[in-house]
């Protein structure tokens, strides 16, 4: 409840009890209680509430509808609500791309329980927005087709039934492209291959045979194309990432069932077009659930998060695996992940660490030589720098070097002059 001091009254919204959740908004006047509105704000509980003076209206912010939680924003004036501003709550499980035509990245989800009305949101670098409606699915893979300036939906699942359905979304809407192809599955994944002008898709959990499959799809816009049935074991909640430079889509990590308790990866792969090549084992920890994208300026792949994994970054350069990061948002699933292009930032989507909402996120430059991660590069990096050096053609030093610092600057295998050339180029001093 609040007081609203311009109409000298108590406004009260929503709140729990034995039953539904409430969603009505009533006024005390000192005498009787009036309910004022039956439109507005969604049912909710936990929701906090303000009287602003300068404007003369009272503002309504987030909540929980059930266990989800809200983010959203309303103002009233004594005679009706209005929605100030809005972001998505959390989702099970949903996908976010970068659409570089219409310059902002396009997420998509369902949170689950009927009934739900889902929404197509877009992330501008400053602000969400609703931008149409959206698909009832979570567990679904997606990836933005640069040449056709469409975003390709595959698949998901929505309560206990699994979909094959192929949706694009053109920038106002998603239209069916039909059921062939993939067939119904949940937990794959899907990267846009710009060299070939194709979306792949791998693997992910087959509703029919109740197993992962290992399976590799291609979607040239009009038609499905099985193109392989070799290469990575059969997997779910692995992630993907097109390598513009190299020209090859990157595979790493995910899950498969073997027993009761699952099993999970940390294998990398590549995939040029026609087949799937182990690149690395090792390097971040096994996990699944994780989520990559491609820095196109620095010419990386970005590993952040994941279950059964350290909240910890990483960067792929297409010889090994450098963690970049101990800290950054936790994210242990449902959290999403893609690099603007034009900003040249990379954009990360999380439930917030206390579970009371979600946050935006964005990752900053990471700043090669700061191995103890205080945003420099001074004098106590170049103590482990100077630990780990051992010249050309040698590992860093197996007994001065500390665990996970990573002095190999230039990825080439070795800590030497060249290492040395880049810390002395990237070096702040304490700040």
């Amino acid at each position: 409840m609040v007081y609203d001091s311009w109409r000298q009254r108590i406004v009260m919204f929503g709140g729990t009890r034995i039953g539904p959740t409430l969603g009505d908004t009533w006024e005390w006047d000192g005498n009787l209680w009036t309910q004022v509105s039956a439109i507005g704000p969604t049912a909710r509980w936990g929701h906090a509430m303000a009287f602003d003076t300068a404007r003369g209206v009272t503002v309504l912010f987030g909540g929980f509808d059930g266990g989800l939680a809200l983010a959203d924003t309303w103002a009233w004036d004594g005679g009706a609500w209005t929605l100030r501003a809005e972001q998505p709550s959390l989702f099970n499980s949903p996908t976010f791309v970068y659409e570089e035509a219409r310059g902002a990245a396009i997420m998509v989800g369902w949170r689950g329980g009927f009934p739900e009305y889902p929404k197509t949101w877009s992330w501008d670098g400053s602000s969400w927005r609703a931008v149409g409606v959206g698909l009832a699915y979570s567990d679904h893979a997606t990836a933005y087709d640069i040449q056709r300036q469409v975003t390709v939906l595959h698949g998901g699942r929505q309560e206990q039934y699994t979909y094959g359905i192929t949706f694009e979304w053109d920038g106002k809407e998603w239209r069916s492209r039909g059921t062939s192809g993939p067939g119904p599955r949940f937990d794959h994944a899907m990267a846009y291959d710009l060299r070939r002008g194709v979306c792949v898709l791998f693997g992910g959990f087959l509703d029919l045979t109740d197993a992962e499959t290992g399976d590799t799809w291609t979607w040239d816009g009009t038609t499905w194309t099985q193109v392989a049935v070799t290469g990575p074991r059969p997997r779910r909640g692995h992630a993907m990432a097109y390598d513009r430079a190299r020209e090859v889509v990157v595979l790493f990590g995910g899950r498969f069932s073997a027993g009761p308790i699952p099993t999970y990866l940390d294998d990398t792969w590549e995939w040029d077009g026609s087949a799937w090549t182990q690149v690395a084992g090792g390097g971040p920890g096994a996990r699944a659930d994780h989520a990559l994208a491609y820095d196109a300026a620095r010419g990386v792949v970005i590993l952040h998060g994941g279950s059964s994994g350290p909240n910890e970054s990483w960067e792929w350069n297409g010889r090994r695996w450098a963690r970049r990061s101990r800290t950054g948002p936790q994210a242990i699933g449902s959290h999403v992940m893609t690099y603007d292009s034009n900003r040249q930032r990379t954009v990360l989507f999380a439930p917030l660490p206390t579970g009371g909402g979600v946050g935006t996120w964005e990752l900053s430059r990471f700043l090669l030589g700061d191995f103890d991660e205080d945003a420099d590069v001074d004098l106590t990096d170049f103590v482990f720098f100077q630990a780990c050096y051992n010249g050309s053609n040698n590992p860093p030093h197996p007994s001065r070097c500390p665990p996970g610092i990573d002095a190999d600057l230039d990825g080439d295998g070795d800590v030497d002059l060249a290492d040395f050339l880049i810390f002395q180029q990237n070096f702040t001093g304490s700040l």
